[in-house]
């Protein structure tokens, strides 16, 4: 009988009902109990706190450079951008490598309109001065964590270019 008492202790919603021509034994049977007067619980989905940013070609500037995982020691870099009319800002993250031919490097090229000299690459940039650079951005969808559609930049491009 202690058995019984926790689990009617622990699950308020079962009763223990007599099954028939069991004489003395009770079996559980769950029941749940009617929430207000019989009604069902209507489930509804929340609306998204900020809309999806449709896929397509954006005209818009360069606004935050991220380290990622940290600013201290990053292994990538998230470049974002803010698109006219939405509040999301939508990134491309890139290897952090500096490399000639690496994707940050291009990106880096196409955003200042041309291509860095050996010496300059080797003797560092600091991206950080193409924070307000304009530029155009293809925005595409893809799955994020949980299976949630994500904007995200897939393409760089200089401003006034088409797709």
């Amino acid at each position: 009988m202690r058995l019984t008492e926790n689990i009617l202790d622990t699950n308020p919603g079962l009763q223990f009902l007599p099954k028939p021509n069991a004489g003395h034994r009770k079996t559980a049977i769950a029941r749940r109990n009617h929430r207000g007067s019989g009604k069902l619980m209507l489930l509804k989905a929340s609306q998204p706190k900020n809309p999806l940013i449709p896929e397509g070609a954006y005209p818009t500037t360069l606004s935050s450079i991220k380290g990622l995982p940290d600013e201290q020691k990053p292994k990538k870099v998230a470049l974002g951008f803010k698109i006219k009319g939405y509040e999301t800002e939508v990134t491309k993250e890139l290897p952090l490598s500096f490399d000639d031919g690496k994707p940050l490097r291009q990106d880096v090229e196409t955003l200042l309109g041309r291509e860095l000299t050996s010496t300059e690459a080797q003797a560092g940039y600091d991206i950080d001065q193409l924070i307000g650079t304009p530029c155009q951005v293809v925005v595409m969808h893809k799955s994020g964590s949980g299976g949630k559609p994500q904007a995200v930049v897939s393409l760089i491009q200089p401003p006034g270019k088409t797709a």
